[in-house]
Order: structure tokens, then C-alpha cells, then sequence
């Protein structure tokens, strides 16, 4: 969904084309790159990428009044208590191994940035 055009410019065609575009998504704030790293210092690509993905989840979808616009609450994204991601869906989302997967949630783990929590989901499949 494109925002509504008006008159003004920024003096850079391509900044205002990218005006009228709605990003959404993940983000990744830099400073990632120099704390979350690997045993050699370098940035852990894939650990950053699935922690882009857990902070998506859990910024609070804004409720608003359709009538009025007005702010009337927030409302998160999942419908446990806790996201419920297992680790085949990071490989086949993102295309990494398993095995990648499980390292990079591992270093999240002991950098004290998420916490797993194994269950046991019913569903109906």
C-alpha cells in the first residue's frame, strides 16, 4: 500500500519514490553487527537474521478506532503466550541448514538476547 502522493520533493527523485512505499518487516539495527558475532568477531549473519525475525513478532501490532484513527491499544502478532517457532520453520524461511539454525539460536541463548522454551504442540495435522 503506497501513501497518498502530495507536492512536496526532497530535491532526490528516488527518495521521493521511496516515499510513497510502505516498509515492513523486519530491521536490523547495525550496532547487531559488532555484538552478535562469532567466535571470531565477526558478524553471526544468521543468528542476526532469526533475531530480526523474533523482535518482528513481538512489536506490538497498534490497534486504532476505523472510524476515527484514534490509538485504542496494541495487540501482539502470535497467539500463544510465547512465539512458537520451531527451528525447521527458521531453515525453510531464511534457506539456512538446521544445524545453522540451531547454532545461531544457541549463541542468541547465551548472549541473553531470547530464551527457548521446548513444548510439546498439538495441532490438527
Amino acid at each position: 500500500m503506497s501513501r497518498q502522493k502530495n507536492n512536496f520533493s526532497s530535491g532526490s527523485p528516488i527518495v521521493d519514490q521511496m516515499y510513497g512505499m510502505e516498509i515492513t518487516g523486519n530491521v536490523i539495527p547495525l550496532n547487531w553487527f559488532k555484538t552478535i558475532t562469532t567466535s571470531n568477531g565477526k558478524p553471526n549473519s544468521t543468528a542476526i537474521m532469526l533475531l530480526s525475525d523474533i523482535v518482528y513478532w513481538y512489536r506490538p501490532k497498534i490497534l486504532r478506532d476505523e472510524a476515527t484513527g484514534e490509538f485504542i491499544g496494541i495487540k501482539k502478532r502470535f497467539k500463544a503466550d510465547l512465539l512458537q517457532r520451531s527451528y525447521r520453520q527458521f531453515s525453510e524461511q531464511f534457506g539456512y541448514s538446521k544445524r545453522q539454525v540451531t547454532e545461531a539460536i544457541k549463541a542468541l541463548e547465551t548472549l541473553g538476547v531470547i530464551r527457548r522454551e521446548f513444548r510439546t504442540v498439538s495441532t490438527n495435522m
